[in-house]
């Protein structure tokens, strides 16, 4: 009843029947049992790896006799399946190959056998070559009397079509339009045309007539493969509408022929700015000079071949048309008259008055306090450069006028305190007051004072103390506003 077990075996091995395993002069037809349980066959696949009991009992007669042996199974590898791959030739590489397989040992390694050109493994990451077909395998050590195990993978890459559009484009007032192109592609390809992101329809064609700004994007499909490309152009339009402005200078009177247009300001388009007059060619000159009074035609162009048009005049210089007026003609020193420019026909540019009005040079309207007789005389400039001159006479007739107080009561009421002088304008300055008494003593002396000031005035007191009541001398000198030096005598009656 002696057998011989093995001494190990693999899960990947066939099915052998146990009474092969009996050594020979053994009694055949016994009992075979496994792990305890009855059988006849070994199946290894069944067999879970780790050791396992083996026993045969066989009877002979009145005998029966028990063999018991043990065998070691080890697990087969196991490179498990896969899943081919297809995808397009822009798709994002590596590509993680356990991704797609299943059912593996995790201790195998991935081969790139020949036949591959171009394509890198590393690590299990995969990058193809270009279009093509790729085979790899997946290979599983062999352990003992297991053998390795292998599973082949295809990976198909399939081309992507070509969208190839300039990244971007300019239209124009020269070229209003752009044809976007992509080369064109035999098989089974559609083209779609968006604007914007929006979808164009009715154009499967490669090209596109543009003529407005905006984000044109083409798709390209591959029907056959599903592998698609785009590209995208992003279209600006330098159409603008230009702005300038026109500043003129008329020719003057001495040079009618050099008269200018300016231009100013140009604005909406992309400089540079050229400009032309009257339909003449472009140049770069903003400022066109040696110009006769008439109309004039002109036209502005920016880089990008966009115009505008203005016209304007230059006008004949005229010589300017004013009078000059005095009011009163006639007047007693220390009034005030008005001086009055009339300008009957033309802006002024500078205005020159002799004598010169203070702080307001280019008046047209004033007022003079004069104090003898005065030519007034203007002259004037106008926008052309065209001179003209007016004059005006004023007579200045001289009464003095005067006032000097006779009586004086310093009781502080705030009436007749003090003696002051008092006049309506003609004087610039009393030089010298004094006041005497009865006897012709000096008791009061005040010089370079003003009039109509109370306060620079006698206060009727005489170091400090009120003087007695009575009669005194006063003595002024004053200075008119027309320089002259008068000497004024008087009395006054100080009362308490």
């Amino acid at each position: 009843a002696d057998f011989t077990a093995p001494t190990t075996i693999c899960t990947g091995e066939p099915s052998l029947a146990l009474s092969s395993l009996l050594d020979p002069g053994s009694t055949p037809g016994g009992n075979w049992q496994l792990d305890g349980q009855t059988t006849t066959t070994l199946n290894p696949a069944t067999l879970s790896p780790g050791n396992h009991q083996l026993s045969y009992t066989a009877t002979l007669g009145d005998c029966t006799l028990t063999s018991m042996g043990s065998f070691a199974v080890q697990a087969a590898p196991e490179a498990g399946t896969t899943t081919a791959l297809t995808l397009c030739a822009d798709a994002p590489t590596p590509i993680d190959l356990s991704q797609q397989l299943s059912g593996a040992d995790a201790n195998g390694s991935w081969v790139n056998p020949p036949g591959n050109p171009g394509a890198v493994l590393i690590n299990g990451q995969f990058t193809p070559g270009g279009p093509g077909e790729y085979q790899l395998l997946y290979i599983v050590p062999g352990q003992g009397n297991c053998d390795p195990d292998t599973a082949s993978l295809v990976i198909t890459v399939d081309p992507v079509p070509v969208a190839s559009l300039p990244a971007t484009a300019v239209i124009d007032c020269f070229d209003p339009t752009v044809n976007l192109e992509s080369p064109a592609q035999g098989g089974n390809i559609l083209y779609t045309w968006f604007v914007n992101g929006n979808p164009l329809l009715d154009n499967n064609l490669p090209s596109l007539l543009v003529s407005e700004a905006g984000s044109y994007r083409l798709e390209v499909l591959d029907q056959s493969t599903g592998c698609s490309a785009s590209s995208t152009t992003e279209v600006s339009s330098q159409i603008a509408d230009i702005t300038f402005d026109v500043a003129t200078e008329p020719a003057t009177c001495q040079d009618p022929n050099a008269g200018s247009i300016s231009i100013l300001n140009a604005s909406g388009g992309t400089g540079p700015y050229l400009v032309s007059l009257n339909e003449g060619p472009f140049s770069e000159t903003s400022t066109l000079t040696g110009l006769e009074p008439g109309a004039y035609t002109i036209r502005v162009q920016d880089a990008a071949g966009c115009e505008a048009t203005a016209a304007t005049q230059l006008p004949t210089p005229a010589v300017p048309s004013i009078t000059l007026s005095v009011q009163p003609t006639e007047i007693v020193m220390g009034e005030v008259v008005t001086v009055r420019l009339n300008n009957l026909n033309s802006p002024l540019s500078t205005i020159t008055w002799d004598p010169a009005p203070v702080g307001c040079d280019s008046c047209l309207q004033w007022q003079d306090k004069p104090v003898l007789n005065t030519t007034y005389s203007v002259t004037v400039t106008d926008e052309l450069g065209c001179t003209a001159t007016a004059t005006a006479d004023l007579i200045v007739r001289t009464e003095v006028n005067i006032f000097f107080p006779n009586a004086l009561s310093p009781n502080g009421d705030g009436a007749n305190d003090h003696f002051t002088i008092y006049d309506g304008g003609v004087v610039e300055l009393v030089e010298a007051l004094r006041i005497f008494d009865r006897w012709g003593n000096l008791i009061f002396e005040r010089q370079d004072m003003a009039t109509n000031d109370p306060s620079q005035g006698w206060d009727g007191t005489l170091a400090g103390e009120a003087v007695n009541p009575g009669v005194y001398l006063y003595q002024a000198e004053i200075r008119l506003t027309n320089g002259e030096l008068r000497q004024f005598t008087g009395s006054v009656t100080v009362i308490h």
